[in-house]
């Protein structure tokens, strides 16, 4: 492995698209960046001083790279569980991080980060933990539920059962999924779903943006993955109060003093249930939407956070609407993406981001996982950036390898769905 004599080597942990923006700013900041992915050609492969094909859940393998180039810093911006492995490894070398493994473990195991929630009191559904399969028969849960892996990455196994049949067969896929073999199961709680972003410094968050979330039903082979997004969501008053409150007690209750915070819920008219929380950037655009809304560089803090540096938090707020649109396709083996740059020319889109490159394999499952790219829409109001929306997933096109159109133009935030 070849590396800068003169530079501090920095390992970054999964090649997603929004890790290319996580390279260019260690860069800058003088690093010698290697990228450690097991794909032969992820989309920020390009961006870094050097590749190492490897399994960013690997946690031994990490460590003796990470070993091997004296690393001076690991860091995972948005990959779940590539953070943990980023944070082991900090602590095995004595390397700056914002927060501590166990806390990171924490709140990337689903049924540590619920049992948490519950003890402090954040409202969050009903849930059991599932080890054996005949356990499903005793569950004191109620219909409909929730079925997902305890460790897994994006939206991979985690599906809505009606029924005892569903359950049963949920749980076998996410038993198979997960690292540990294991799986907990939720009761189902209606409302709509809301991400809040946030930048926790000396213990108290402060709110970037609220951004609500489109998501398909879990049908067959499909997983319960969210197609779209855009901010500002549309929340009552005191439902952003109760957000608010939330938010302050899970920077408390995971201890956590400076690092980005994200938290998952369903809000049903004023009342909030939170899914999740992650003390990393969101996946996806998320990073992107808080730049453009707020004028918050939030991949720059949270590298900041490492080395305890001091952050600007007064952003200033955007009144655009911002829509994300994630691109998918039928399975099959990329080529392209075509259309984009005329939509781009015409500002019917904002931007366009590859999550994948020519020659890899797109899945079925439909997960945040098998996404193909997104686009940004920025508009006036809901209802224009809807429209433009729409435009433009009819005039994209994805290619596979023999050139024919395999985009699933049918998942689109349309007019009607808002």
């Amino acid at each position: 492995m070849s590396q800068s004599a003169t530079k501090p080597v920095a390992i970054v942990l999964g090649g997603t698209r929004p890790h290319v923006a996580l390279i260019e700013n260690l860069k800058t900041r003088g690093f010698y960046t290697v990228l450690v992915d097991y794909y032969e050609n992820p989309p920020a492969r390009a961006a870094a001083d050097q590749h190492v094909r490897e399994s960013t859940l690997d946690q031994d393998a990490v460590l003796a790279i990470a070993r091997q180039m004296n690393a001076r810093l690991v860091i995972s911006a948005c990959v779940d569980q590539a953070n943990v492995t980023a944070a082991y490894v900090a602590e095995e070398l004595g390397l700056p991080a914002p927060y501590s493994y166990q806390t990171a473990l924490a709140m990337s195991r689903k049924s540590l980060m619920k049992a948490i929630m519950r003890d402090h009191g954040i409202p969050t559904s009903p849930f059991q933990v599932v080890s054996q399969e005949h356990e499903l028969e005793s569950l004191d849960l109620q219909y409909p539920l929730v079925v997902k892996p305890l460790d897994s990455n994006s939206s991979r196994g985690v599906r809505r059962a009606d029924n005892f049949r569903q359950l049963m067969t949920y749980y076998r896929e996410a038993r198979e999924i997960s690292r540990t073999a294991g799986v907990i199961v939720e009761e189902f709680c209606e409302g709509v779903v809301v991400s809040a972003y946030y930048y926790v410094l000396d213990g108290l968050p402060t709110s970037l943006v609220l951004m609500r979330k489109h998501f398909r039903p879990s049908t067959g082979d499909t997983v319960i993955s969210s197609y779209a997004s855009y901010v500002p969501a549309k929340v009552s008053a005191h439902a952003v109060k109760k957000i608010e409150n939330v938010a302050k007690s899970v920077a408390c209750a995971f201890g956590l003093s400076q690092s980005p915070l994200m938290i998952e819920m369903l809000v049903n008219g004023d009342e909030v249930s939170v899914i999740e929380t992650t003390p990393r950037i969101g996946g996806g655009l998320s990073y992107r939407i808080i730049e453009l809304s707020m004028g918050f560089d939030l991949i720059d803090a949270m590298v900041g956070a490492y080395f305890g540096a001091s952050v600007d938090l007064s952003v200033i707020k955007n009144c655009d609407v911002f829509l994300i649109q994630n691109i998918y396709a039928a399975p099959g083996t990329l080529g392209e993406i075509t259309g984009d740059d005329a939509l781009l020319e015409s500002s019917v889109i904002d931007e366009i981001y590859r999550y994948k490159t020519p020659g890899m394999t797109i899945g079925s499952t439909l997960s945040s996982g098998d996404r193909v790219g997104s686009i940004i829409v920025r508009a006036k109001t809901l209802a224009e950036a809807l429209e433009k929306n729409e435009k433009a997933v009819s005039n994209l096109s994805v290619l596979d390898e023999s050139g024919r159109d395999i985009m699933r133009h049918d998942i689109c935030l349309r007019r009607g769905d808002v």
